[in-house]
């Protein structure tokens, strides 16, 4: 059998290589989740951040940056970051107005934002489709 990069990679994973815990659309939210896991001793690593800031665009293609850990801290990790509260940020009305109009008058809407977590239980639990 022929080693394919495809399979080299799938080895590495089935062996115990990283696994995404989490999404991030934006540099600053990616580095403030790894730099809270690597204070609790998780060693954690963000993909793809380099590509994301040069075209944000294909960043945005390819799902943002992932955040990273090794196996044997994946619940720990996720349990840490679910465990920080969510900012509670409400626009003003006039100010979502204005977005509005610029998102009709431009055809660009803003920016995505936020560190999306994977639900690993959540996934199983969900019904094939």
């Amino acid at each position: 059998m022929t080693t394919t990069k495809t399979t080299t990679k799938a080895a590495h994973l089935a062996s115990g290589g990283p696994v995404v815990i989490a999404h991030a659309y934006r540099w600053h939210e990616a580095q403030l989740a790894a730099a809270m896991l690597h204070a609790a001793g998780i060693r954690a690593g963000i993909t793809d951040p380099l590509i994301h800031n040069a075209m944000p665009e294909s960043g945005l293609a390819l799902g943002g940056m992932r955040l990273m850990v090794p196996p044997s801290q994946q619940n720990e990790a996720l349990a840490l970051l679910a465990s920080v509260p969510l900012p509670q940020v409400r626009m003003p009305f006039s100010r979502a107005l204005l977005f509005a109009v610029l998102v009709w008058w431009c055809g660009a809407a803003p920016m995505m934002s936020g560190l999306y977590l994977r639900r690993p239980e959540i996934a199983r639990a969900a019904p094939a489709a």
